[in-house]
């Protein structure tokens, strides 16, 4: 948080930093579980046990991890030629992370499902693939790599996040109080704080009152928040498809088609929650996120009707 507020030069001096700190332990233990003798490339790529229900279940959970990667746009306003970078970052972001995801998971998972008593037990996954891959004497130090680059990612997150929150102030959504912009660090601290005190707060909350393990409860958040998209990313979507449609941008049908081909798979990962139930707690997570959602619109409209009333002339 502290980082975050001292504003965007710092954040990405500090980031870059630890990331490269931080990634050459995590490539070291992937190469030496490559060369270790656990990958099953037959047995992961083969499709004799898929169903579409698991596939969209994997789906769900895998789209968590990309969550947020259009977030570069928040900074448009604090970036040099946005109509030409942020478009590149936005692309470059999820075709590149999602490349390494796909070599990580075919090299790594093998390894984890056969540990999975170990990862039950809160024993981190890049300990228990040190241990596996021979090269145990960088489990403790993979992780605290791991929490540097947890650490890094958390930056970008705050810097985003709180370009939303003021966004969402600014068009009236969110008190007004979040939009306030320190004067020496161009950074808005209220809206930091805002995302940065719950996020202090919820984990541990979590850990307290449930006796599922860290790695569990990362699984159901992460889950949730793929439920919590939907709304976003379905209205982005076609709202992308109609913004480019009144520009008479060249290639429209193409953008049509896959505008609604999104749609329609970013609404189907919630309605596949409903319909084809994961076990407890996951079978929940649909009816809490449109519950939630159902509160906060109560909310707005509330507050909507509260300010047009107070808004209304006072007759002599």
């Amino acid at each position: 948080m502290t980082i975050a507020y001292r504003g965007i030069d710092l954040s990405v001096r500090s980031s870059v930093i630890l990331t490269i700190i931080s990634l050459p332990v995590m490539l070291v233990i992937t190469i030496a579980t490559a060369f270790s003798g656990n990958v099953d490339l037959a047995g992961q790529l083969s499709l004799n046990d898929l169903t579409l229900n698991s596939f969209l279940q994997g789906l769900a959970i895998g789209s968590a991890y990309f969550i947020g990667f259009e977030g570069s746009a928040a900074l448009g306003a604090e970036t040099k030629n946005p109509h030409r970078n942020i478009p590149r970052a936005i692309i470059v972001i999820p075709v590149g992370i999602g490349l390494f995801y796909l070599a990580g998971t075919e090299i790594q998972v093998p390894t984890l499902v056969n540990a999975a008593d170990k990862l039950a037990l809160g024993i981190s996954p890049n300990a228990v693939l040190a241990e596996a891959a021979g090269v145990g004497f960088l489990a403790n130090v993979s992780d605290l790599v791991l929490a540097v680059a947890i650490f890094a990612s958390l930056i970008g997150f705050f810097n985003y996040g709180s370009r939303v929150i003021v966004s969402a102030a600014s068009d009236a959504l969110l008190p007004s109080a979040l939009i306030r912009v320190n004067k020496r660090y161009k950074s808005p601290g209220a809206a930091i704080a805002f995302i940065g005190i719950p996020s202090v707060i919820g984990p541990a909350l979590l850990l307290w009152l449930t006796p599922a393990s860290p790695l569990e409860i990362n699984g159901y958040i992460a889950t949730l928040l793929v439920y919590f998209w939907v709304i976003p990313y379905f209205l982005i979507c076609i709202g992308g498809a109609v913004l480019l449609n009144r520009s008479k941008a060249s290639g429209s049908l193409i953008v049509n088609v896959g505008a609604v081909m999104a749609s329609a798979t970013v609404l189907w990962l919630y309605l596949n929650g409903i319909l084809n139930p994961g076990p407890a707690p996951l079978n929940a997570l649909p009816y809490v996120m449109i519950g939630t959602v159902v509160v906060f619109l109560i909310a707005l409209v509330v507050s909507v009707r509260s300010r047009k009333t107070n808004r209304l002339p006072v007759r002599q």
